[in-house]
């Protein structure tokens, strides 16, 4: 019998990893109201299948849910008030007390839930490391998921059954590779100010920072609006622990300067590292 995973929403991960899906012999559903011609375009180029909620609702196996964390909740609750009974697999970037109020939400309709985030960049290729997809809940729904990875392009890692541990791993890597790349662009943004770019990227080469390559910097702005509410997920998640949280809320704040560059391109490394100093016309 054929399985169905419903994808919500296809953005450049969910289109890769419905590929992925549709080599294992998954059919990919995924829901097109609403959703932009950019959407449906890159949906259409991975052979996904348009179908309403409710469709998607009705003939999914699993749905998952790949969406800016801000949306996480609403997805959540549009796919609980349609009575969806099977797996739910919330993959968004989001602290752990916000994966257990989904949970309940979603356990309440009456199905079944996964905590889930991936790693690593769309699972486009083989690649080093390879996109990993780290799954925590029931055994009986990880071996569900187990078959449908590609070696060397896109794995998958159980790392238990208490819901919220792949949230926690996903929101921790926020913080340990997202805010060091905001800081080295602040870092280069400061040494811009005083002719010493080249000689910052010479003394941290050595430490493999993310400061040693600013060719990569102007890549980041344009994801700025998506990224800030992970951080500001991140601060609250470290308050809930009685970790220090003012490091993450300023690079949060520090991403506002780029919001501007949403869904641009062909960005220079001086116009991103411009847009982080404020002026007095600012």
């Amino acid at each position: 019998m054929t399985l169905h995973i419903g994808l919500l929403h296809p953005g450049k991960m969910g289109a890769a990893l419905g590929a992925r899906l549709r080599e294992k012999g998954v059919k990919v559903l995924w829901c097109s109201d609403g959703r932009s011609v950019t959407t449906a375009e890159r949906a259409e180029a991975a052979g996904l299948v348009a179908v309403t909620m409710q469709e998607l609702s009705s003939r999914a196996d699993m749905i998952w849910s790949i969406v800016p964390p801000q949306f996480a909740e609403d997805v959540a609750g549009s796919v609980a008030g349609l009575g969806f009974g099977g797996l739910y697999v919330d993959l968004n970037a989001i602290r752990p007390t916000r994966m257990h109020a989904i949970a309940a939400t979603m356990t309440e309709a009456g199905a079944q839930v996964g905590d889930a985030c991936v790693i690593g960049p769309p699972p486009v290729a083989p690649h080093t490391p390879p996109t990993r997809l780290f799954f925590a809940g029931s055994r009986a729904d990880w071996h569900r998921l187990e078959p449908l990875a590609h070696p060397g392009t896109f794995e998958l890692r159980y790392v238990g059954d208490q819901l919220g541990s792949a949230s926690a791993l996903k929101i921790a890597q926020t913080g340990a590779q997202k805010l060091a790349r905001v800081a080295a662009a602040i870092s280069h943004a400061l040494a811009a100010e005083y002719g010493v770019q080249g000689e910052l990227t010479e003394a941290v080469a050595e430490w493999g920072h993310p400061a040693a390559t600013p060719e990569t910097l102007p890549h980041l702005a344009p994801r700025a609006w998506r990224w800030r509410p992970e951080f500001d997920d991140l601060a609250q998640a470290l308050d809930e622990v009685g970790l220090p949280s003012e490091s993450a809320r300023a690079m949060g704040d520090a991403l506002t300067r780029w919001e501007r560059f949403r869904g641009q391109e062909h960005l220079s490394l001086e116009q991103v590292l411009d847009a982080l100093t404020i002026t007095e016309e600012d």
